[in-house]
């Protein structure tokens, strides 16, 4: 409900932006000169008035302290608009709302999560392959197939066996016990080539996120082409902990049992400790996202702790409640196995992981209006 609250306020600001310019031009193009036309002169045949005097001059323009090169200017992401207003012109819950809903369209936000979820589709195999090379290190391979099947369940909206039903299908899809079959025979050098260039491909979704997170917080990329690797890799391992203990809590009480300190929770679970077992699950989701809000875009974005945990927090709520919605849909008006077979699985995936993307790329616009509300209070307009 709140993206399709941000939606309509962003296409209407967009329409009344264009209005305005299309009022502007309309308002130069009718107090434009215009220019007087060629007289003829005498009966020779020459002209009294030359071509070039019927044409106004045009005045030499005149360098002002306002203009400056492109290249002095924050270079954002292509298609992102210098549109952000005075922050300090913005009053009340509402206006904040038309804001967020202003630079969430003027950003382009639904567009570049289209983006990240095609590379994320992409990145999907490898992310699977990699925790199945970890794990294959540690279990036996049917083993670590299982544990990875499960964990894709539970990222699936919805739970219970239609998610496991759909889990089996990708799984099935992306011929994951043949690729646990090579990397398990292949050792040495040519594993170790192996599991590099899926590690190496799984953090492209990082690397493809960083120009739309760029776009969001109004900043110039300044790491280098191997620093910036350096920092996907390094929230491909935090990012992907923190996302793994988040499915603990969402894994159900069989699971939790398993740990030492949780042996002997009741059967049901009273619903005061599923309630504390969500809250930490929201937890350790808001603690991910901070984390990704800090690193992922540029140094220069100059995001504090507090503005990524303001925005992780709020993400992480979203985040839950789009879950839950999902998986209503899903089980009420959503069957894609009627319309696209076998593939259902695979296609809600893909909704999921775009409903995903724009739900982040929303967390960069308000954790940006947050650090914008920040800065305008510390320094306040002169009187």
């Amino acid at each position: 409900m709140l993206l399709a609250v941000i939606g309509v306020l962003s296409g209407a600001w967009l329409g009344a932006d264009l209005l305005k310019g299309g009022a502007k031009r309309a308002a130069r193009a009718a107090t434009r000169p215009k220019p007087e036309p060629a007289v003829a002169g005498t009966k020779g045949g020459s002209l009294a008035l030359p071509l070039a005097a019927a044409v106004p001059a045009r005045k030499p323009r005149v360098a002002s302290a306002d203009t400056k090169p492109a290249e002095d200017k924050p270079v954002s992401a292509p298609g992102a608009q210098e549109s952000h207003s005075d922050i300090r012109q913005v009053h009340g819950p509402f206006g904040y709302l038309m804001e967020l809903g202003k630079r969430f369209g003027a950003d382009l936000c639904p567009a570049w999560a289209a983006s990240l979820s095609f590379f994320s589709i992409l990145s999907i195999p490898p992310v699977l392959l990699c925790g199945l090379a970890v794990l294959g290190a540690l279990i036996k391979p049917a083993e670590a197939e299982q544990q990875v099947q499960r964990v894709l369940a539970n990222v699936l909206p919805g739970g219970g066996r239609a998610a496991e039903r759909q889990a089996a299908q990708i799984m099935k899809q992306l011929n994951v016990e043949k690729s646990i079959e090579t990397l398990h025979e292949q050792r040495g050098v040519a594993g170790v080539v192996g599991v590099v260039s899926l590690f190496w491909a799984a953090m492209q979704i990082f690397i493809n996120a960083t120009t739309p997170m760029n776009a969001a917080f109004r900043a110039k990329e300044t790491r280098g082409w191997f620093k910036l690797r350096g920092y996907a890799l390094f929230l491909l391992f935090v990012a992907g902990a923190l996302f793994l203990l988040s499915l603990l809590p969402s894994a159900g009480a069989s699971v939790i049992r398993r740990i030492p300190w949780f042996s002997n929770l009741p059967d049901p679970v009273p619903p005061i400790i599923a309630f504390l077992i969500l809250l930490v699950g929201v937890a350790i989701n808001a603690t991910m996202f901070a984390v990704i809000y800090r690193y992922l875009p540029s140094p220069s974005a100059g995001i504090e702790w507090r503005e990524a945990f303001f925005a992780g927090a709020i993400v992480a709520v979203l985040w839950e409640a789009a879950k839950i919605g999902f998986a209503f849909y899903l089980s009420r008006f959503g069957n894609y196995d009627k319309v696209y077979g076998s593939l259902g699985g695979a296609v809600a995936l893909v909704f999921w992981i775009y409903y995903s993307s724009l739900i982040l790329l929303l967390g960069a616009e308000i954790a940006k209006l947050y650090s914008d509300v920040r800065e305008a209070k510390r320094n306040p307009a002169p009187a």
